[in-house]
């Protein structure tokens, strides 16, 4: 997919504070980039009068698109079985354990003695991919929520993972129109993992021995759904 980065702006300090106008901005700019396949890699907002300097503008201009270093997986702890063969599809990927941070996985999260809090606020930064895993579980989580506010407030690159009967017109906060899929998706998972395999410059699995990585999860993940 192509990159892009979004400008967006109001006139005064009011229509900033209360979002006036930046709705209908931001709906038409993910709308175009769906319907012309670019991957909105960022944006930036500027509160300015036209009378003034722009340097939000210059900033977009002159932004170098960046390629990320980490995933963070938002997700609710009590899909964690679920977030476990997600895990298993990045790392058939090509991803190191290193290269993912997920806090109710041993092993890929917060260290023992380290503040929980500080710990998220830390790794949620713009050299990060955030995957949210989205179902009721997500929504009823005040962590969860807080982590979507702060990939909303750095304008860090995120896709929404959803888990069915939970679907696209359940989302609410602050990422209603990102382009996301299904985490039972077969043909969206072919795609993310291109996505994954560009946006962090690995050498690509052979396509047969994936598809039999990600079908067995996959089967995995319906089991666990179908429990639910």
């Amino acid at each position: 997919m192509k990159q892009a980065i979004a400008y967006y702006r109001v006139s005064t300090d009011k229509q900033g504070k209360s979002g006036l106008g930046l709705e209908a901005q931001q709906f038409t700019v993910e709308r175009y980039c769906n319907q012309s396949d670019y991957d909105l890699i960022t944006c930036i907002i500027e509160v300015q009068s036209t009378r003034k300097y722009r340097a939000g503008l210059f900033e977009a201009i002159t932004t170098t698109p960046y390629f990320p270093t980490k995933i963070f997986i938002s997700h609710a702890s009590s899909d964690s079985h679920l977030v476990e063969e997600v895990i298993d599809l990045l790392e058939n990927i090509g991803l190191s354990s290193s290269q993912i941070f997920c806090s109710s996985i041993e092993g890929y999260g917060i260290k023992l003695g380290d503040n929980f809090l500080e710990a998220i606020k830390k790794e949620i930064d713009e050299s990060v991919l955030v995957l949210f895993i989205l179902g009721n579980n997500f929504y009823s989580s005040p962590v969860c929520l807080c982590e979507m506010g702060a990939v909303w407030v750095k304008s860090v690159q995120h896709i929404p993972i959803l888990i069915p009967p939970f679907d696209f017109l359940d989302i609410k906060g602050v990422i209603p129109l990102t382009q996301g899929f299904k985490i039972n998706d077969p043909k969206k998972w072919n795609l993310f993992k291109s996505k994954i395999e560009v946006d962090f410059q690995l050498t690509s699995l052979d396509l047969s021995a994936w598809e039999r990585k990600r079908d067995k999860a996959i089967r995995v993940i319906e089991r666990i759904i179908n429990l639910s």
